[in-house]
């Protein structure tokens, strides 16, 4: 259920899904010929509910997928994978974390960037802390090797009171980050980020 889909960059996709609450993945070439076994590369078999995967190509025929996993709780945090074109895990067995601080995080998106990877999400952390707020925007920094370029936890966004949600981002052709939301006040923001996490102000 819930497949994802990106070109490969060989004339091919890569394609994610969720089955019985694991993630898997398959490579499909130009002739349609399944490349990593009958049933994909199971690329995720935490204990717990995984769901909202989101993939971007890595730009080396490979993937990264980022998702939510329902923590025992009830809460949620973000977690992330890479696999090469072999359909070979890169980052771990068991994946790396992207987001597990308290509270819950959810909804990711994943970007393909020149320096690494780019992940943005929901994140519930501060409605607890302060009762004028609700989701607010974070996001991390990837290195082609998964280690975290900004602060553990990611990096805020946007915090405004009224709340935030439906993040997307894309990567311009001078390496900038730009981040969409829906702000909850039935505005759309946007937010413009360097690779450092320098942010000049919302749009």
């Amino acid at each position: 259920e819930d497949p994802v889909i990106c070109p490969d960059g060989n004339g091919g996709v890569i394609v994610a899904w969720i089955s019985e609450d694991d993630i898997y993945a398959q490579r499909i070439d130009a002739e349609g010929n399944r490349m990593w076994g009958d049933i994909g590369t199971h690329v995720s078999s935490l204990e717990l509910d995984e769901d909202n995967v989101q993939i971007t190509g890595d730009g080396e025929g490979g993937v990264v997928l980022t998702w939510k996993l329902r923590t025992e709780n009830s809460e949620a945090d973000v977690y992330a994978q890479r696999l090469d074109t072999e359909g070979n895990l890169l980052w771990g067995d068991e994946a790396i974390v992207i987001c597990n601080v308290q509270y819950s995080q959810r909804d990711p998106r994943v970007v393909l960037h020149s320096d690494g990877f780019f992940i943005v999400w929901e994140d519930e952390r501060n409605a607890y802390i302060d009762e004028n707020r609700s989701w607010d925007i974070y996001g991390q920094f990837l290195e082609s090797n998964g280690e975290h370029r900004w602060a553990e936890g990611g990096s805020l966004i946007c915090g405004a009171d009224e709340g935030q949600q439906n993040p997307e981002a894309v990567v311009d052709c001078e390496g900038f980050i730009w981040v969409l939301w829906d702000q909850r006040t039935n505005d759309i923001i946007m937010q413009k980020i360097d690779p450092a996490g320098d942010m000049p102000g919302l749009i």
